[in-house]
């Protein structure tokens, strides 16, 4: 077995069990973003700006989940859809900042990658594409 599958599924293991209860081997959508929000969120209680995310959350999601559903096969657009990305986020929810944008994107690829690396059948139709 490849170590990406092992170290992935360590992973999926990890936040499984308790205090995390995330599933990771089965694509749930709002679970999934549930996770990644709540870490986002927790950074905002002491900066402000709290309500204008929590009045945007389901767009915020929603604009993530699009925007994944584009991540490019190819190696060499990968930077560029990082870039524009980010980009679209910050600038989309002038509240999020550069990293907070970047650090929701990286979290969902995490979980994306984790799950596809483990078996789970949703993800394996990027293969197709």
């Amino acid at each position: 077995m490849k170590l990406i599958n092992v170290l992935s599924e360590k992973f999926v293991k990890t936040l499984d069990d308790h205090p995390y209860h995330r599933d990771l081997k089965t694509f749930d959508k709002d679970h999934w973003f549930g996770g990644v929000w709540k870490t986002i969120v927790q950074s905002y209680m002491t900066k402000g700006g709290m309500k204008d995310l929590i009045n945007n959350k389901e767009k915020i999601q929603n604009d993530l989940f699009s925007m994944i559903d584009d991540f490019p096969i190819d190696k060499s657009k990968v930077d560029e859809w990082y870039e524009s990305s980010i980009k679209y986020l910050k600038n989309k929810y002038e509240k999020l900042t550069i990293g907070t944008s970047q650090k929701l994107i990286n979290m969902m690829i995490k979980y994306i990658l984790t799950s596809y690396y483990s078996g789970d059948l949703y993800w394996r139709r990027l293969e197709k594409r």
